[in-house]
């Protein structure tokens, strides 16, 4: 457990704090920060309740008292996240590029699960939360949220829905290397109650002869949870990551079998490209899972 204060020098690191003209203090970067990249790391003090800027990394553990970090403010669609995958050694990481002058927020809905303070936002957004209370309180229109390596169980459970028994020591060995990959994204969906039901794969691929674009590697939404619109959130949520590296072009392969799956995607705006046989070989292991 941390026992006293680190207060974090933004002079080595690639963001100052500004005040706006209503007092407000704000994160802006001052150089580029690539998608994926860790913006700062969060030191300070674990306190067993919430405050106005902690942030929830354990049961009854709140991150708080981090410095210069806490001038993050929140949006509704945010430019990082705070990744607890290397906890306790907590950090600030890019969702998309920023350039010099790019404000750094992040979504307070998901860094406490209850927030001490509520607040109410306007910001015009079409994800805007209209009250921002913590991600307990999440609607099923609001439940998508970057993977974690304390997800690994409930994506090993969902991956034996799609035919794909998995250990859960493999997923979490597959998913830790997946999520420090800028050009990959895991995303999950969460139900009312904060359980994992779904999640996607998505990931940018550079193709000799088709150039870069982005593959839907894998999707589930667990039965009980379905026709709720999940599966499109998770789609769609690829989709702006996609758009947000810059990627023109999106596709999926869809088993023949899964014929559900098909006007699923129909109904998205996906149209079928072509229909093929699939070949496989299995090598001589490696090592590698």
């Amino acid at each position: 457990m941390v026992d006293s204060t680190t207060q974090i020098d933004v002079r080595t690191a690639p963001v100052e704090v500004l005040s706006d003209g209503c007092g407000r203090r704000r994160l802006f970067a001052t150089g580029s920060i690539a998608a994926g990249e860790i913006i700062l790391h969060l030191d300070g003090v674990l306190r067993a309740t919430p405050s106005r800027h902690s942030i929830q990394v354990g049961e009854g553990e709140h991150l708080d008292e981090f410095g210069a970090a806490e001038a993050t403010n929140h949006s509704c669609e945010p430019t990082a996240f705070v990744d607890l995958s290397d906890n306790p050694r907590v950090c600030l990481r890019a969702i998309s590029d920023l350039n010099s002058g790019s404000e750094v927020t992040i979504d307070y809905c998901a860094t406490e699960g209850e927030l001490s303070v509520p607040f109410s936002c306007d910001c015009g957004s079409k994800r805007c939360y209209g009250l921002v209370r913590g991600y307990r309180f999440l609607e099923p229109s609001q439940p998508i949220r970057s993977a974690a390596l304390e997800d690994a169980s409930h994506l090993a459970e969902l991956s034996e829905l799609l035919g794909y028994p998995v250990p859960e020591d493999v997923v979490a060995r597959r998913l830790e290397r997946l999520i420090g990959r800028a050009e990959e994204t895991v995303l999950v969906a969460e139900s009312a109650s904060g359980q994992v039901v779904g999640w996607v794969h998505g990931s940018e691929q550079e193709l000799l002869e088709a150039g870069r674009r982005c593959e839907i590697l894998g999707l589930v939404v667990h039965s009980e949870h379905r026709d709720v619109g999940l599966g499109r959130q998770l789609v769609e949520a690829v989709e702006e990551w996609a758009t947000s590296r810059g990627l023109k072009q999106i596709s999926v392969q869809s088993n023949v079998l899964r014929a559900e799956a098909h006007p699923f995607y129909e109904r998205l705006g996906y149209a079928r490209a072509k229909t093929q046989h699939a070949y496989r070989k299995q090598l001589s292991e490696r090592g590698t899972v």
